[in-house]
């Protein structure tokens, strides 16, 4: 147990305030990465600021190739002091310039030196893949390697050893190894006899692709262990080298079928062409340029058979080097129409039944260069029998990715995109602006606001004027939705300055009331009394401690939250320093669930861009929820046996279970400076309080949490939240053992 361990250092650590020191620090991390030194963590200084420097044996100082200072709301709980300068850090340093085998970082305020000594000899011996072994060999001791090789067996232990000592950049590669069909697998698949064996038809449109890469194509389609398929080519504008090449395949395999198109003028024509070539029940598409995983057609048509009436599905993807080697993995969510309208994120492979394409129609040339993103559009409308295996059965191309993000080009076309989407919301009868991002290859949604609904802004708040000013300041003065009213939900302060201020906002404010809450801190009950005196149709919860970045945050949130499959959505959180805290909730990370990307830079937007695109999520943070007072009232609002922690977790559930859906709006962007006015978990009572509302939540909503997040991809891990491939290999800890961590995501704080 994870939990128990921070438990129990939480409160050693609020036990040990007694013997306060002047200077702390604590490294998170401290490793050799890519021939780099590098240093995350955090110190706390009681005397004034701190200086960090860089040391070699010889007391000569080393210049940092790269220092910066990061936020760390945490600290706050352990070390609440007023005087506390609290401060995160990341430092990296080339290994090439620290000389020796000893270093010292050296930490100084105005009356405290503290020094941590570091030896350079065990992050070398890490830095290679025999060092690591050693150590984690070293580490785990003879008898405890011997039990786990005696439990798990030979293999299984050997595969642990593999994969603990990999380099980040083997992680993927050393994944799809393992979960790739060996030969074995293939030939008993090939003599499988399913229940129901429907042809598939690939199709695809041959340009100008190297003859090296039509090659690779082709020969992926022929080498499926499912045989029941047809290659349906259109060669559009080729090389006579190519053109013989296709001709020579479909002479050789009557599977292979090819036309010869040297004057068709727009790719939708092409793909058009393609298309009438096939018979199958299930069509799906290829590009030259990648290539089907062995078992991709036997695993589609093994889902087809399973799920007989599925019109609709896809399946995960990853992307090659040069050499074909998997690099990239693409774990997709569930399918989810408004990430699809946020990007087409279900790329390849996509398997659409016949009849669907048939009601549906073919590719449009008036989206020429958004054929396949305008398909898919259409046949979200047509129907709701879709489908996801979250299996990688395609490779695409890293390195056409990677020319497309320098050109500051996006697939489909931006231009033909935008044409396609409004369309699309056109034939729903939904009036829409659509807009490209300026930070990632995704659309924007606009929902246009249908008249001028009274927004309700419920923001608790104990003490912390200042935040509270700042908060309330930002909301007034840079907010364009006018029609709003703020009710500041007065919760047990004590400091005058507070009702001084009060006083000051009310008189200032038409719109602002305060509304007294008498009880303990109960952050349920206490927005319960608010929405109870909420005038508003809507209503946001908002944390008194955010500070408005975009102007038209409520109408962004308000666009969806009109619509009638919607209850809920919620903003993208960014800490002071830029970095995300707030993108979305995951069902399961960390036991219960928590917030995915934490910490990372404002330019990283994620797998599939999930960072950057509207999308479905299972919750949203109650520090900034809009949501329907309609359907805030049918589920009995927040549950007021969860105090503090998970309340929004199981609103939000409890909101999904009456059909609703749960969007996250990163457009809408909100600074969040994290809970100053109530604390966390740091004493034996709270620590208590916090593991009921872990069991009320886990019992509640087990069947939810047993079948895993939809819009998170089950080949993600759960044990951290930067969304990377989940282990295959984890003997540390055994499944039943795990325990839940706090929604948040905080870390640990251990001092030095």
């Amino acid at each position: 147990m994870l939990l128990r361990k921070k438990q129990k250092e939480m409160i050693e650590i609020v036990e040990s305030q007694e013997q306060k020191q002047s200077l702390r620090y604590h490294f998170d991390d401290l490793m050799l990465r890519e021939g780099k030194l590098y240093l995350r963590g955090w110190y706390v200084s009681y005397d004034g600021p701190v200086t960090v420097r860089l040391m070699d044996a010889g007391g000569k100082e080393i210049p940092w190739g790269d220092w910066s200072l990061q936020s760390r709301p945490d600290l706050e709980s352990v070390f609440p002091e007023e005087n506390a300068l609290r401060q995160g850090f990341v430092a990296e340093t080339a290994r090439k310039d620290i000389p020796g085998s000893r270093i010292q970082v050296v930490f100084a305020n105005a009356s405290e030196v503290k020094t941590k000594e570091i030896g350079m000899r065990q992050f070398d011996c890490e830095n290679t893949r025999a060092g690591r072994l050693f150590t984690l060999l070293k580490s785990g001791g003879k008898q405890k390697n011997l039990e786990l090789l005696r439990e798990y067996g030979l293999q299984t232990y050997l595969g642990y050893l593999e994969e603990e000592t990999l380099e980040e950049t083997e992680r993927y590669p050393f994944y799809a190894r393992q979960k790739a069909p060996s030969g074995k697998e293939l030939a008993a698949q090939r003599e499988e006899n399913l229940q129901w064996a429907p042809l598939f038809s690939v199709a695809a449109v041959i340009g100008d692709s190297p003859l090296s890469e039509l090659i690779r194509f082709v020969e992926s389609v022929k080498a499926q262990s499912y045989g029941n398929w047809q290659l349906c080519l259109a060669d559009v504008r080729t090389s006579p080298e190519v053109s013989d090449c296709l001709a020579a395949y479909a002479k050789g395999d009557r599977r292979i079928l090819c036309r010869h198109l040297p004057s068709v003028k727009t790719r939708a024509q092409a793909w058009n062409e393609a298309l009438a070539l096939t018979e199958g029940e299930y069509i799906t598409f290829g590009e030259a340029d990648g290539a089907f995983t062995p078992d991709a057609l036997y695993e589609a048509a093994k889902y087809a058979c399973r799920y007989r009436g599925t019109e609709l599905f896809y399946a995960d993807e990853d992307r090659t080097d040069s050499e074909g080697k998997p690099v990239e993995p693409l774990f997709k969510p569930d399918f989810d129409v408004d990430y699809l309208c946020s990007r087409n994120y279900a790329g390849h492979p996509v398997f659409l039944k016949k009849s669907l394409l048939d009601r549906t129609g073919g590719m449009e040339p008036r989206y020429e260069g958004a054929e396949e993103y305008d398909l898919m559009l259409r046949c979200s409308e047509q129907t709701e029998k879709t489908g996801h295996i979250p299996r990688v059965l395609y490779h695409g191309s890293c390195e056409k990715a990677a020319f497309l993000r320098q050109q500051g080009r996006m697939e489909p076309d931006p231009e033909a995109g935008k044409k396609a989407l409004l369309t699309h919301y056109e034939r729903l009868g939904c009036a829409a602006e659509v807009r490209v991002s300026v930070e990632a290859p995704v659309f924007e949604t606009l929902y246009r606001i249908q008249g001028e609904p009274l927004v309700s802004i419920l923001i608790p708040n104990k003490d912390h004027a200042e935040d509270l000013q700042k908060c309330i300041a930002s909301v007034e003065e840079k907010s364009t939705w006018k029609n709003k009213e703020l009710l500041v939900l007065e919760n047990n302060s004590t400091e005058p300055e507070t009702f001084a201020f009060y006083d000051t906002l009310e008189k200032q404010y038409d719109n602002l009331r305060i509304v007294r809450y008498e009880g303990s801190f109960n952050y349920s009950a206490i927005n319960n009394l608010g929405a109870a005196f909420a005038r508003g149709d809507y209503l946001l919860l908002l944390n008194n401690d955010t500070e408005v970045i975009t102007p038209d945050w409520i109408e962004r949130m308000l666009g969806y939250c009109q619509r009638p499959d919607t209850a809920a959505a919620g903003a993208r959180l960014l800490y002071p320093d830029g970095t995300l805290q707030h993108g979305g909730v995951v069902l399961g990370i960390g036991g219960v669930a928590g917030h995915t990307d934490l910490g990372c830079r404002e330019s990283f937007t994620g797998m599939l861009d999930h960072i950057a695109a509207a999308r479905q999520v299972s919750v949203v943070t109650g520090a900034c929820m809009m949501v329907k007072k309609s359907d805030f009232e049918a589920v009995g609002g927040l549950d007021e046996t969860l105090q503090v922690a998970f309340n929004d977790v199981d609103f939000c559930l409890k909101l999904r279970e009456t059909g609703k859906k749960i969007v996250y709006v990163p457009s809408a962007r909100l600074y969040h400076y994290e809970s100053k006015s109530r604390g966390y978990e740091n004493t034996p009572e709270k620590i208590r309080r916090f593991q009921d509302e872990i069991r009320i939540v886990s019992e509640r909503h087990r069947k939810a949490l047993a079948a895993g997040d939809p819009f998170y991809n089950p080949n993600l891990t759960l044990e951290k939240n930067d969304c990377s491939p989940a282990r295959l290999f984890d003997l540390k800890e055994k499944p039943d053992e795990k325990e839940p961590t706090d929604d948040r995501g905080e870390g640990t704080v251990q001092p030095a």
